[in-house]
């Protein structure tokens, strides 16, 4: 929002009310454990007291982030003011003002897209406040304070091919690479337990590999179980069968825990 001069533009937190509850329902549930702590006598005294003060000290820290960040432009330039400092970065410093994806985005309640600021270093700098879920015209929030830099950075600015550089890659690869790796992580570790081999169907037949190391179910006999499965591979013209998996219900020779390769069970 604008106050007072053109130049002077101001984002803080606008949760309002619900700032306060949201900060409210965790404080009210650890004063409640701690009470209960205090209460129950096999607790040591010192435990209350550490878990009620590093308590009070997360409230202090949340409600601190919360009220006192801010992004704040002026004539002079561009400060970040963070929880316990605050830093100015002169117009004539800046490179560039951009819009990226969130690298947190997946997060629930989290922007999907924020804003930084590039400095002559090539730094980049996360400006409190400003993205899509804090202000409603997020672009037209960043095409005014690109104005603003025009006007005030100075006829002598000229642009550092280090921060043009990044500037430019970011441009090119929106998504951060570990938003990027930890997608391809998590995607690789689902089609990696959908991919598991399902236990293979023996047609109700005992397989012959089956069973070195624990015994053949009730009522089946193991001479019986291989020469089904043999008659079974002559009927379908097959040489030998060796299985690509283990058996899932096995212990033994080729099962699960094993190394050792199931025998290969001949048609002859």
């Amino acid at each position: 929002m604008t106050v007072g001069d053109p130049y002077r533009r101001e984002y803080r937190n606008s949760g309002g009310e619900w700032l306060w509850v949201g900060v409210a329902a965790p404080l009210v549930g650890g004063a409640a454990l701690v009470v209960r702590l205090v209460l129950d006598d096999e607790v040591p005294g010192a435990v209350p007291f550490a878990v009620g003060t590093a308590l009070a000290l997360l409230v202090v820290l949340v409600v601190r982030l919360a009220v006192a960040t801010a992004t704040i432009s002026d004539q002079s330039g561009l400060t970040i003011r963070g929880a316990f400092r605050r830093h100015t970065t002169a117009w004539s410093a800046v490179q560039g003002i951009e819009i990226e994806v969130n690298p947190g985005a997946g997060a629930r309640g989290a922007p999907n897209r924020i804003v930084v600021l590039y400095d002559a270093t090539g730094r980049r700098r996360f400006l409190p406040h400003l993205n899509d879920r804090s202000t409603a015209d997020l672009d037209g929030e960043v095409a005014a304070l690109r104005e603003v830099w025009a006007l005030c950075r100075g006829e002598d600015w000229v642009p550092v091919p280090v921060a043009v550089e990044k500037i430019a890659r970011t441009r090119r690869y929106p998504t951060p690479l570990v938003h990027i790796a930890v997608k391809a992580m998590l995607g690789s570790l689902i089609v990696g337990h959908r991919g598991q081999p399902r236990r293979p169907d023996h047609g109700g037949v005992w397989p012959p590999w089956c069973g070195s190391r624990r015994a053949a179910p009730a009522g089946v006999d193991r001479g019986a179980a291989v020469r089904g499965v043999r008659r079974h591979l002559r009927g379908r013209g097959s040489v030998a069968v060796e299985p690509s998996w283990p058996c899932l219900s096995c212990e033994g020779v080729g099962g699960v825990g094993s190394r050792r390769r199931p025998p290969r069970v001949s048609a002859r």
